[in-house]
């Protein structure tokens, strides 16, 4: 219910009982009326019929007094209750405008009212696409965090290489901990030889070797950066960066 609905409703009833009453009264004057007619033409035919002899004897014109004497009350009473009905259906057709302007008010706040709901609805359905757009876009940041590569250190070793015995070699051996990837490509672009080693798809909890390569006994400059590129589960290709701390320490740039 609108606001005020307990007045609009008290407005409509008073509005209906006025028009009651009115047209109540409308027939009440007229019932009179012809009940008082009706007794009147009875008295008058009555009287006829008691002094027939003298009517009779009467002239067309003393006819014409008779009935118009006769007439005039009923005339005039019917002029009285005329005026009063006129009155009254006056009354009933204010009554009536009322009651529809009352209706239209009522129409009015009600079409308020909808539209204040179908706005509220309006807003209730923006705010639920934007939680289910961010519920998806959360859903798919957690799915691609799970299809995401997951290597760890496994260890690691170094030895000399060469025939001068100056060269170097370091293997990096890493496990995927996280779900199947395949197509792994390394990217680096360093003055070190990189070369990544591993199965092809490789699944979880298998192993590869990262292999670092330097032809001089010089120490490395570390921290090593480089990508690793890779098909996820869903066929996306993508990349995750890491970092060689150490030739047994390999950690993910966040």
């Amino acid at each position: 219910m609108v606001g005020g609905g307990e007045s609009t409703l008290d407005d409509s009833e008073n509005a209906q009982v006025t028009t009651t009453t009115l047209k109540s009264g409308i027939r009440g004057l007229t019932v009179v009326g012809l009940v008082v007619t009706f007794l009147w033409l009875g008295a008058f035919v009555l009287l006829v019929l008691l002094r027939t002899d003298e009517a009779g004897s009467m002239t067309l014109n003393e006819w014409g007094d008779y009935l118009a004497g006769g007439s005039a009350p009923l005339a005039l009473l019917w002029l009285v209750i005329g005026y009063f009905q006129h009155g009254r259906e006056l009354r009933l057709n204010t009554a009536a405008l009322a009651s529809q302007q009352e209706e239209l008010r009522q129409q009015v706040a009600q079409t308020a009212y909808l539209a204040k709901n179908a706005g509220r609805q309006a807003r209730a359905a923006e705010d639920l696409a934007e939680v289910t757009r961010s519920e998806a876009q959360r859903e798919e940041v957690r799915a691609r965090r799970e299809a995401q590569l997951d290597i760890i250190r496994h260890g690691g070793s170094a030895r000399v290489v060469g025939s001068d015995r100056k060269g170097r070699e370091y293997q990096t051996r890493f496990m995927n901990i996280g779900p199947e990837v395949r197509a792994l490509e390394l990217l680096y672009e360093g003055k070190y030889k990189l070369v990544l080693s591993c199965p092809d798809p490789l699944l979880s909890e298998q192993t590869g070797t990262i292999l670092l390569e330097t032809g001089s006994s010089e120490a490395l400059e570390y921290p090593i950066r480089f990508a690793i590129a890779y098909t996820d589960r869903m066929e996306n290709r993508r990349e995750r960066e890491y970092e060689l701390r150490g030739y047994h320490d390999l950690y993910p740039v966040e």
